[in-house]
């Protein structure tokens, strides 16, 4: 099977990308807050975080949309989540 691939999409502000695994710390990070995932869950591990990150692959490579990383360069890691290629699109942010 061919590798999926993800879309990048790039503005001056911003670039939207498919995870990589440089992103799971600052991710743990924002899963572990409390305040950041209150209406979201609640709070969760670093073992949280990466079950995360690979739901959200998979469901991209199943699906063509899912959850991306947004990011303020395309060399900085994760700071944001957004749906990627479904109108009915949501967000969080730190």
């Amino acid at each position: 099977m061919p590798a999926m691939q993800i879309p990048v999409l790039e503005t001056e502000r911003l670039v939207l990308r498919g995870w990589r695994a440089d992103d799971l710390e600052a991710y743990a990070a924002f899963v572990a807050d409390a305040e950041v995932m209150k209406f979201i869950g609640g709070a969760g591990s670093r073992a949280d975080a990466w079950r995360g990150m690979a739901t959200f692959i998979g469901h991209f490579a199943l699906r063509g949309f899912g959850l991306c990383s947004w990011s303020a360069n395309p060399m900085e890691l994760f700071s944001a989540v957004s749906v990627f290629g479904n109108p009915r699109a949501g967000r969080a942010w730190k």
